[in-house]
């Protein structure tokens, strides 16, 4: 398994080196800035697998690095985790809307941010997908349509839907029409790109597993 590259945002010393310490005896490679600019600057020099965020900082407040970083080619789709001691809804909903993939509130427990950048960086490549459409014929591993909150449909109106748990994450198994899951999972690399698409929830929010993109 590839070593993750976090890249960890934060005005507050202290917090930055526990946060970089906790990470890194997950086997996480964490690259640091203390502010909006500098983050931008190794967002696009480093390319992170994903950013954890304060929005209090010097130079760049985190909305404005935000809504910066969704306006530019590089950066837009990198996926962010924003943690702030402000937690009320209002923030929470702008954040979202500026493109964060999650929210955190501070004082947060280093294991709920483990599992939150879990969730964040889960992906699908071809081994694993054919692992998951295995598992996805058993009864246990199939979910139902409640799972799908916040998740619009009818862009895939020509695709068999399967809501489904895998490993704890939940899914939106997508097969072009016609095609079942024991055919799926016989597929080659090449037609299953063609053929499957795969969500994952974060949150709120869905994105693309297979084939790998950050937004459904």
């Amino acid at each position: 398994m590839r070593q993750y590259t976090i890249l960890s945002v934060e005005d507050d010393v202290e917090l930055q080196k526990l946060v970089k310490a906790f990470l890194e005896t997950k086997g996480y490679r964490v690259i640091t800035s203390q502010d909006g600019w500098d983050a931008i600057r190794q967002i696009i020099v480093e390319k992170p697998d994903a950013v954890v965020m304060d929005l209090e900082m010097p130079k760049l407040d985190g909305l404005h690095t935000l809504e910066t970083l969704r306006a530019t080619s590089f950066t837009e789709h990198t996926p962010i985790l924003v943690a702030s001691g402000n937690g009320d809804a209002e923030t929470i909903l702008k954040t979202a809307k500026l493109g964060a993939a999650d929210f955190i509130v501070k004082p947060f427990s280093f294991e709920v941010l483990h599992e939150r950048l879990t969730q964040m960086l889960f992906r699908l490549d071809y081994p694993l997908l054919k692992k998951v459409l295995v598992e996805l014929q058993k009864p246990e591993a199939q979910g139902t349509a409640a799972m799908w909150g916040g998740l619009d449909l009818k862009k895939y109106k020509n695709w068999n839907a399967y809501p489904a748990v895998y490993e704890g994450h939940e899914l939106c198994v997508l097969l072009a029409e016609g095609l079942v899951m024991s055919q799926a999972a016989k597929l080659s690399e090449a037609d299953a790109t063609q053929k499957i698409v795969v969500l994952a929830k974060v949150r709120s929010h869905w994105k693309g597993v297979w084939p790998y993109k950050t937004t459904p």
